[in-house]
């Protein structure tokens, strides 16, 4: 049986919500940059911008790796977000 994954809207982000958050996650479960890079498919060294919060963003799929590779609800870590140009209303389509 085949894992079904949430189809995010064309042009949806995902905001880090803290990289020192990001960071104890990582030290709680034991797991370095290599290893959550590996599991979402990016470098260590994207994770390691991620943690120390040179970089804010990625897309949904890295952010559902991330997550899934520290055992975490995505809405822990990430917050979804419309490109600027998407024309969507995250807010609109929640409620």
């Amino acid at each position: 049986m085949r894992a079904t994954r949430k189809r995010w809207p064309k042009g949806t982000w995902m905001r880090l919500k803290n990289g020192k958050l990001l960071r104890e996650l990582m030290n709680t479960k034991n797991v370095s940059n290599a290893e959550v890079g590996l599991a979402a498919g990016v470098g260590r060294t994207f994770i390691s911008a991620l943690v120390n919060e040179r970089r804010t963003s990625c897309r949904p799929q890295v952010a559902e790796a991330i997550a899934k590779r520290l055992d975490v609800p995505l809405e822990v870590i990430f917050d979804p977000r419309p490109s600027a140009g998407s024309g969507q209303n995250m807010k609109a389509s929640a409620a």
